[in-house]
């Protein structure tokens, strides 16, 4: 298992706000730090969930068949 290069980034996601020290070690102790490139899939939509991802660095776009599309479409991004 390896770890993010910068294992404090968890104190600076919003997902992990208010959490206690200790919640934020068994996530780091748990969790492994994973790259992906341009294009590559993370997970297909209908796969069971078994992990979480919390992104770093980067961008991730997400892609999701509509009721109406044999294709996948992007997904609306709300505002942050």
């Amino acid at each position: 298992m390896s770890l993010p290069n910068d294992p404090n980034f968890l104190w600076r996601c919003e997902l992990f706000d208010n959490q206690p020290s200790e919640v934020l070690q068994a996530v780091l102790a748990q969790g492994q730090s994973v790259e992906y490139g341009p294009g590559e899939v993370v997970v297909r939509q209908g796969d069971t969930g078994d992990r979480l991802y919390v992104i770093e660095e980067g961008i991730l776009e997400v892609l999701a068949l509509s009721s109406d599309s044999t294709e996948p479409v992007p997904m609306n991004r709300s505002p942050l």
